[in-house]
């Protein structure tokens, strides 16, 4: 296998753990806004959609996610003996 293939295959594999990535994301915020919906809106249980407590929530997920990737990144851009 020549490098172009090998660079090849790692362009798919990138391509799968960005979506990896992004449905893990989604799937931490929709954990949080149940949650935070049965605290703080009292709810039975059930899911009941609140658009500002959604966007807070989104809000929130996208910001500590993306904190902690750009930490991650300036972490890691000391090159490879890191």
């Amino acid at each position: 296998m020549n490098f172009f293939e090998h660079q090849e295959q790692a362009r798919k594999a990138t391509g799968r753990l960005v979506i990896y990535f992004s449905l893990a994301v989604l799937c931490i915020f929709g954990a949080l806004y149940w949650l935070f919906s049965l605290f703080l809106l009292q709810s039975d249980g059930g899911l009941t959609w609140d658009f500002g407590l959604a966007w807070k929530t989104a809000f929130g997920t996208i910001l500590v996610v993306g904190l902690g990737s750009l930490y991650k990144i300036t972490e890691l851009g000391g090159g490879g003996k890191v």
